[in-house]
């Protein structure tokens, strides 16, 4: 149980890291971007860089609500 708990912790760990790498890293895209230069439009690396953090992002906070200890509630009254 207890080992579940730690996977759990650092799923969303790792999910919200992913998050946070999407948004830097997107950052620097924008930055970078210089749209006369470009074959194509700013979202094409949004899409882009969301396959590369967020749809990790989801898996990792799916796994993580799935290995969460039964004992954690979601209402504490």
């Amino acid at each position: 149980m207890e080992n579940t708990k730690k996977i759990s912790i650092f799923l969303f760990a790792a999910a919200f890291l992913l998050v946070l790498g999407f948004a830097i890293r997107l950052g620097a895209d924008y930055f970078q971007y210089v749209e006369g230069l470009k074959n194509h439009p700013f979202y094409f690396y949004i899409l882009g860089r969301g396959a590369t953090f967020i749809a990790p992002a989801v898996l990792c906070t799916i796994g993580g609500r799935k290995l969460r200890p039964a004992h954690v509630k979601k209402d504490k009254k």
